[in-house]
């Protein structure tokens, strides 16, 4: 049996129009995955839970002052909820040990920082991020540094 130009041409048109496809759904694929959840983007919501029980001890206090070698056993329990955080076991956080002051008119500070980096934040198209550390600031603000 043979085949007309136009239909062997036809043929190669589908197959190369398919195999664009096939090589866009695996390229793509990573993009589309049902969670990002762990490494950085656990680290961050941890960094910036633990920024939030600084700034509510600190307007709890008569001082408005937060330190942390003067906590309470609730702030205790929250604070030891972020360190075992399953979605980013094995990694530490280092705190400051500067008292924390609101409404202080300093530039922004380190407040907390993960000790371990990691590749999943930001999605990348091809290949992973490179290693971060996820970091809050006495700002409220947090993100990764390289």
């Amino acid at each position: 049996m043979r085949f007309s130009g136009s239909t062997q041409r036809r043929s190669l048109k589908v197959i190369a129009a398919v195999s664009v496809l096939v090589l866009l759904g695996i390229a793509l694929a990573p993009r589309f995955q049902a969670s990002n959840c762990g490494g950085n983007t656990a680290a961050l919501h941890d960094v910036k839970w633990y920024s939030l029980i600084v700034q509510l001890a600190a307007e709890e206090n008569p001082g408005h002052e937060f330190r942390i070698d003067h906590i309470t056993p609730k702030q205790q329990e929250e604070l030891a909820q972020i360190a075992n955080d399953f979605w980013v076991s094995g990694a530490r956080f280092l705190v400051s040990t500067r008292p924390y002051r609101l409404q202080s008119t300093a530039p922004p500070r380190l407040l907390i920082v993960c000790d371990q980096p990691f590749r999943n934040v930001p999605r990348r198209l091809i290949g992973s991020a490179p290693p971060m550390h996820a970091a809050a600031f006495s700002d409220g603000s947090r993100r990764l540094l390289s």
